[in-house]
């Protein structure tokens, strides 16, 4: 019978004749990309935004004004109904101070 030999556990030595991991050379440049990606993504975000208020009241002002769109007492929105961009019908929606809604739903079939 043969005796079985037994192989030793020992520590493997890097070869310094090998190629080095490009895999891992595409990883970290990756992330190193993604970082510095993210910190200029950071720098715009940390400019100073404006304000709601100072959003709507441009908004007011070039609908003209306050006072005008207090005025508005009733309002009719109407649109096409498509599906796939065939057209199906029409809709309509009427809105009256203080709070009357009425929608209405034509389709092309009556």
């Amino acid at each position: 019978m043969r005796a079985k030999r037994s192989k030793q556990l020992l520590p493997q030595v890097a070869n310094p004749r090998a190629r080095p991991n490009r895999r891992g050379a595409v990883c970290v440049l990756l992330c190193l990309a993604f970082f510095f990606g993210s910190l200029q993504s950071l720098r715009a975000q940390q400019s100073k935004l404006p304000s709601a208020e100072k959003i709507v009241d441009g908004y007011l002002k070039a609908i003209g004004g306050k006072k005008r769109v207090a005025a508005i007492r009733d309002a009719t929105y109407e649109w096409q109904i498509k599906l796939k961009d065939l057209p199906l019908g029409l809709g309509r929606t009427q809105t009256k101070v203080p709070s009357s809604v009425r929608s209405e739903l034509t389709f092309g079939n009556g």
